[in-house]
């Protein structure tokens, strides 16, 4: 199938790849910086699910709306 490219938000699949990069160091960034936190009791084991929750929603949210940038 040929992609179809359009000027303006519709992303190839390399820069989708690229972001997706970017974003799996970041979340692995954020976890480490977290547990470090965490480690030195800055923060709660309960609010570290809670973050790493809200962090795992937000990849899931952006891959999404990536994936239909990519499609379209």
């Amino acid at each position: 199938m040929p992609v179809h490219e359009h000027s303006g938000s519709v992303m190839t699949n390399k820069q989708r790849l690229i972001y997706s990069v970017l974003i799996a160091v970041g979340v692995l960034a954020i976890m480490l910086g977290l547990s470090h936190l965490q480690n030195s009791g800055a923060i709660t084991e309960k609010t570290f699910q809670y973050i790493a929750i809200s962090v795992a929603v937000l990849v899931v949210i952006l891959n999404g709306i990536m994936r239909r940038k990519v499609k379209r």
